[in-house]
This record gives C-alpha cells, sequence and structure tokens, in this order.
C-alpha cells in the first residue's frame, strides 16, 4: 500500500516588471558653459563692429552740407529812433508861443489844449494864459527870481483830508510874473528828481520868456 501524498498547489509566480534603468543627470561642465558666453559675447562684438563700420562708410560717402552763416548783428539806431533820442538837444525841441508867452519843450511831448505832457520822464505842463494857477495840496519851498519872471518851487501835501490821498513825490514849479503872481504863467507838474528830469526842467526854464 502506497503512502498518501500531501500535494497542495504552488501558488502563482508574479512576473515583476522590468525595473528601468533611471536617467543619470545631465551635468554641463563648467568650461563648456563659460566656452558658449565667450563665443556669444564674441559674436556680438563681430557684428557690432560691422555695423560700426558700414555707418561709418555711409556718412564718409555722404556730402557735408555747407553751411550758410547770416550775419545778424543788431540795427544800428536811426536818428529817428528811440534810442538816438536826447530830450535835451534843443535841435530835437520844438516851440510853443502865443499872446503871452513861448517856451520850448520836446517835440514827442503830447499837447492837448493847455496842457502839454511828456511821458518818460512824466512831465504835465498847464498853460494858465488868463487863468489863475491854484493846488491847495501844494506847498511853497522856495521863490528863484529870474530875468523876466519868477520860479516858484512847491511840494506836495499829504495831510488833512483833502489832501490825504497826494502823491508824496510830486511836485510842481510855477513860472509866473511876480513872486505873488498866480498866473499867467506856467504851472509844471513832476513826479521825479533824477538828473533826466531836471535837465529836461532846466532847458525849458531856460527857453521860457513872457511876452510885453
Amino acid at each position: 500500500m502506497e503512502p498518501e501524498t500531501n500535494s497542495q498547489p504552488l501558488p502563482p509566480i508574479t512576473q515583476q516588471p522590468p525595473i528601468q534603468p533611471s536617467k543619470p543627470e545631465e551635468y554641463t561642465s563648467p568650461k563648456l558653459l563659460l566656452f558658449l558666453i565667450l563665443t556669444l559675447i564674441g559674436v556680438s562684438s563681430y557684428f557690432g563692429y560691422q555695423n560700426w563700420q558700414l555707418k561709418q562708410q555711409i556718412s564718409q560717402n555722404q556730402p557735408t552740407p555747407t553751411s550758410i552763416v547770416t550775419s545778424t548783428s543788431a540795427p544800428n539806431p536811426t536818428a529817428t529812433s528811440p534810442e538816438m533820442i536826447n530830450n535835451t538837444d534843443d535841435n530835437r525841441w520844438t516851440e510853443y508861443t502865443d499872446s503871452f508867452l513861448s517856451f520850448k519843450h520836446p517835440k514827442h511831448w503830447i499837447k492837448n489844449g493847455v496842457t502839454v505832457t511828456g511821458i518818460d520822464p512824466s512831465i504835465r505842463i498847464v498853460i494858465a494864459d488868463n487863468s489863475s494857477m491854484m493846488n491847495e495840496c501844494m506847498e511853497q519851498m522856495t521863490i528863484e527870481t529870474k530875468s523876466g519872471f519868477v520860479i516858484r518851487n512847491f511840494k506836495s501835501i499829504t495831510t488833512g483830508e483833502m489832501c490825504s490821498g497826494s502823491n508824496p513825490t510830486e511836485a510842481e514849479i510855477w513860472i509866473v510874473n511876480t513872486k505873488d503872481s498866480y498866473g499867467p504863467g506856467l504851472q509844471i507838474r513832476y513826479s521825479s528828481a533824477d538828473q533826466r528830469t531836471t535837465q529836461i526842467l532846466n532847458n525849458l526854464i531856460s527857453s521860457f520868456s513872457f511876452k510885453n
């Protein structure tokens, strides 16, 4: 009698998938990287130099424009220009005359009725032939006696209700017959006593005369 054999089924063999070998990490050599950078710089420099040479050749081949120099010297002032006007020059003055008096003033001054006005400097002349001169806001300072007339010098008053708005720099010159006279004559108002104004006033006064 043969002994019984206890046969058990063998477990199935599971086939393992093949193991793929891992790829080695890519590695860039520092020398290779430096070589690539230097190569790039060299190529850029070469093309940049070629471009510069091309521009130089183009600029050399173009004709150089001829520059035209135009003289821009300042014009010389003419005899009638404002730069040449001398208010103290008798040749550029004109004479005013009537039945009472006569005097000279610069030609460019404006005459309007019984007034003659200069703008620069500011001088205003009132010709008082038949009227009396009066200004409550002026105080007499000096009296000068000339040959044939008297000069009365006044300064502005700014005190009091009537004269509070007066210009303190204004002054007046009266050219009259006597020291107590209020006309006929000239009433000259001015705002500056600089050298130019003084010279004009002196020339004007020296040209004045009464007609007897």
